[in-house]
């Protein structure tokens, strides 16, 4: 599993890195149908309303929450929901931790994952399942 800072992702996909659309959790570049997922699992000193579920429950599976307002009905909702039929391929990249040695920790890709289900509303948890297992760096 690589480990990529976020500023290096988006040339894997041809694209130039933009703050204003790269710092989010879930990327859908302009275009593309490709969406990406970037995660740090451990939320301690973030807002209330930023601590997000997100949990690997196992090595292929992976329990993600979106953002407190997203619907399902919503185009970010649908987007996860419909990956699949939609052909929106969904890349997660996961961190432990947001910093690194005093600097922005770089994310492992765990490569595509594929929706099983998902529950809830506003915010939306989804269960995704791994192509690959994660990294046990992210398991423990």
């Amino acid at each position: 599993h690589r480990r990529l800072l976020r500023e290096e992702i988006p040339p894997l996909f041809d694209l130039e890195f933009n703050p204003s659309l790269w710092n989010s959790g879930h990327v859908r570049p302009k275009g593309r149908n490709e969406q990406i997922l970037f995660v740090t699992l451990n939320k301690q000193g973030k807002v209330p309303s930023h601590q997000y579920i997100d949990r690997f429950e196992g090595p292929t599976t992976f329990h993600w929450q979106s953002q407190a307002k997203t619907t399902v009905a919503s185009a970010k909702g649908q987007a996860i929901v419909n990956h699949t039929r939609d052909r929106s391929p969904v890349h997660l990249f996961v961190r432990a931790y947001k910093l690194e040695g005093g600097k922005s920790a770089p994310f492992y890709y765990c490569g595509r994952v594929t929706y099983e289900s998902h529950s809830g509303e506003a915010p939306i948890n989804v269960v995704f399942r791994l192509d690959d297992p994660a990294p046990s760096d992210l398991l423990a």
